[in-house]
């Protein structure tokens, strides 16, 4: 069922994200074909339709979150969305891989619009990349647990704040059914980001993961002892686990809220 649940999701919406990943890359396209016909008045034409297609895209990766997270479950579908036979586990782990999913194309079309600039208006551009993307290279196959940790660290702080999304619909749900449920969302999510901006500034450990520039292992370190020894940190440890317990605890916490406090008429 939950394989069912996460196609229906991905049906109901790729045709609209598919169309906007095209506009993008076409555009981009129209653009280059101004800047060589060097004509000022459709390259100006160009930026502007690129850009605002850039935020028309923004927008609709923000209103599938919130109609995602939102509508089909404390919405109108709510209801239909409870009938079926899933877990509440299934409903958020499905909403939360398909908004991945739609983050990774927003991401590759952006990357394959700016290929193609390098590409069609000065290849010599991409040989100027090469000796860059070699020492990455280098940097990764030096240390390849640095690259897998950052990764892993960085796909935990984004399904952290796709929980927290999850979460704050969710409490929304129980403090009101008011059409001013709006205002309460926008206040509680200012509320969780502070709280975790003041909880990542209080800082008990101080601990970094760093690497030494003379071994290139990784090694703990506080801040002012990775200056001074001239190694190089790169992850947070409190962060990392403030991460860590925002998506485990808002994760059960919205699985909570969910089976036991919300009524969904």
């Amino acid at each position: 069922m939950f394989k069912r649940l996460l196609k229906h999701q991905l049906k109901s919406t790729w045709k609209e994200f598919n169309i906007a990943y095209g506009v993008i890359v076409g555009l981009a396209l129209l653009l280059i074909l101004s800047i060589k016909a060097k004509n000022d008045a459709l390259i100006t034409i160009s930026i502007i339709l690129f850009a605002c297609s850039a935020l028309a895209l923004s927008g609709l990766m923000i209103y599938f979150v919130i109609k995602l997270f939102y509508s089909t479950t404390y919405g109108k579908q709510g209801y239909l969305t409870f009938t079926l036979p899933i877990s509440t586990h299934a409903l958020i782990i499905s909403k939360i891989i398909s908004a991945l999913l739609y983050m990774v194309g927003f991401a590759i079309s952006f990357f394959v619009s700016a290929l193609l600039f390098d590409l069609f208006l000065d290849s010599s551009l991409i040989e100027s990349y090469l000796p860059t993307i070699g020492e990455l290279f280098d940097i990764i196959n030096a240390n390849p647990l640095t690259f897998i940790i950052s990764s892993i660290c960085s796909i935990i702080s984004l399904l952290a704040n796709l929980v927290i999304l999850q979460f704050v619909f969710a409490l929304a749900n129980t403090i009101t059914s008011s059409k001013k449920k709006v205002w309460i969302i926008i206040l509680l999510l200012w509320a969780v980001s502070s709280a975790t901006s003041i909880v990542s500034a209080f800082d008990p450990i101080g601990l970094q993961l760093c690497i030494d520039i003379n071994t290139g292992h990784l090694i703990f370190l506080d801040m002012y002892d990775a200056i001074a020894s001239g190694a190089v940190p790169f992850l947070s440890i409190w962060d990392l686990l403030i991460s860590i317990g925002e998506l485990v605890g808002l994760y059960f916490a919205t699985v909570y809220l969910i089976d036991k406090k919300i009524e969904i008429q």
